[in-house]
Parts: C-alpha cells; structure tokens; sequence
C-alpha cells in the first residue's frame, strides 16, 4: 500500500497539469465588446434601457461613446460631427441635451 500512494499522487499530479496546459494553448483573440478604447475623463453618461451614451472630456472637445445593454460597443471616442455622420440615431438622442455658447447674447 505505502508504495502504491506516491504513484498515485504523481499520476494525479500529472492528469491536473496536463489539463490546465490545454486550456493555455487556447488562442485568444479580443471581441469587439471586450475592446477599450483610450479613456478619457467621463462628463457625464445617458443610461437607457436599450444603451448607454458616455461623453468623455477628449483632449479638444467632448467625445462620444455608445454601448449597447448587453456591453457590444456601438460606437468608440466620436466628435459631434462623426457621430452626426455614422450614428444619427445617437446623435438624435443626444443634441438636444447639449448646451450653447452663452457669450454670444
């Protein structure tokens, strides 16, 4: 019996890391929904049912971001105008939040 337990303990050992090694050799490729842009400081987010709108202080004006609910990222650090131009929904659902230069009265 005493010579039997260390056989088995090496063949266990053997069969535990034999199984993690597999797991490893697994390629990982990012998604789409796990890709993070470059973060900048957040202003403020618009929270629907349906996606999540986050405006960022970029380094010359306010950026914008869209996740879907499920986390799929829609869109990724977008001026106004990219925004205007490859998401109208979006930016339909944020202009009239968006304040005007009040020096011009």
């Amino acid at each position: 019996m005493a010579r039997r337990y260390p056989l088995f303990v090496m063949l266990a050992s053997i069969a535990a890391f034999s199984s993690m090694d597999c797991c490893r050799d697994q390629p990982r490729t990012p998604s789409a929904a796990s890709f993070v842009p470059r973060s900048y400081p957040v202003i403020t987010r618009l929270v629907s049912r349906s996606q999540t709108i986050t405006i960022s202080a970029g380094p010359d004006c306010p950026l914008y971001s869209a996740t879907l609910a499920n986390g799929t990222r829609v869109v990724a650090n977008l001026t106004l105008e990219e925004l205007h131009d490859q998401q109208p929904a979006l930016y339909r659902q944020v202009q009239p939040g968006i304040a005007v230069d009040s020096s011009e009265r």
